[in-house]
């Protein structure tokens, strides 16, 4: 959709024709995230959106919407403002919802966070029925990404503590998996070796890609650079994309502590920010000094093109097979 428009449209690209599949009414310039939920013949899009202005400090001015061959249907508001609705690798719909909590003055010249009253809730894609998974305070609990089964890995920040939680989104149980984990960010699954990669701060200047084992809860650096936007993200297979320092472009971890990236940079200089991938596919979010651009890349080849819609504001929500 357009920057500062008041709709976006899902569409469906395949090879050169796309096709639309429903419109969804925001707030004018407001964030607009989505997922695909199904793919196929008749796919199937869960999108939040802004759809009120932020007024003062509100958090929660979004609504979940659902997009499929009906068209787009508003399900819940109360939606996190610029969150992305989840799907578990079972099915389940999440959605990150809250209130605002009271405001907060400084205490001694020493600035304090509002609190909020959080929650994740599952929402039937279908009838709009939400059911509340988990809820709690604090300023976030970020839906990170999917783990196995009905599991998503949440990041719940409360003031001093930052905590890295396993949900069950079917049940509600939780499982701490890592405490006092601040500065960190860019979550994602490896599912051959069932780790959970991202960046975390060591310094104002470094950052390091670390890896935190689901199995024995043991944590291990990948690599460590002077960059503060390497936007780690797991390819699936124990491989790690990761956009290189200085702009420099995409770059391939192998997994191991022994090697360094592997610079690919399918579309030359600049910062690149893996999307999705599928297999040998991914899609790219690649910045210069002058553009932004949406690109889908095979790896091993390194052929790229560029997704239609010069001046848009795009999402990739997923791929999905040709039916």
């Amino acid at each position: 959709g357009d920057p500062e428009g008041a709709e976006s449209a899902v569409v469906l690209l395949r090879g050169d024709h796309l096709r639309e599949l429903g419109r969804v009414p925001h707030a004018v310039g407001g964030a607009r995230k989505g997922v695909l939920l199904r793919g196929g013949g008749d796919p199937v899009a869960a999108v939040v959106a802004q759809e009120r202005p932020s007024r003062g400090a509100s958090t929660y001015d979004s609504a979940l919407f659902v997009v499929d061959a009906r068209g787009a249907r508003r399900l819940v508001g109360e939606v996190t403002n610029a969150s992305r609705p989840l799907r578990t690798r079972s099915g389940l719909l999440l959605v990150q919802r809250g209130a605002d909590g009271e405001a907060v003055e400084p205490l001694d010249h020493t600035l304090r966070e509002r609190r909020d009253a959080l929650r994740i809730d599952a929402v039937n894609p279908v009838t709009g029925e939400a059911r509340t998974a988990w809820s709690g305070g604090g300023q976030i609990a970020f839906l990170a990404c999917a783990l196995e089964g009905d599991e998503a890995l949440v990041w719940h920040l409360d003031g001093p503590r930052a905590e890295l939680l396993a949900l069950d989104g079917a049940n509600g149980t939780t499982r701490r998996l890592r405490a006092d984990l601040h500065l960190a960010r860019d979550f994602s699954y490896d599912r051959a070796r069932a780790e959970v990669v991202f960046a975390q701060a060591d310094d104002a200047d470094r950052w390091s890609v670390r890896a935190l084992s689901l199995r024995d809860l043991s944590l291990r650096t990948l690599w460590t650079a002077t960059s503060d936007h390497l936007m780690p993200a797991s390819l699936g297979d124990g491989r790690v994309a990761l956009s290189l320092p200085d702009d420099r472009g995409l770059a391939v971890l192998s997994g191991t502590t022994r090697e360094g990236p592997r610079r690919v940079a399918p579309l030359g200089e600049g910062s690149d920010a893996l999307l999705h991938h599928h297999g040998d596919w991914i899609s790219l979010r690649h910045s210069e000094m002058q553009r932004e651009v949406v690109a889908l890349t095979h790896l091993p080849t390194g052929a790229s093109a560029t997704l239609p819609g010069d001046g848009l504001v795009r999402d990739v929500l997923g791929f999905t097979e040709a039916p």
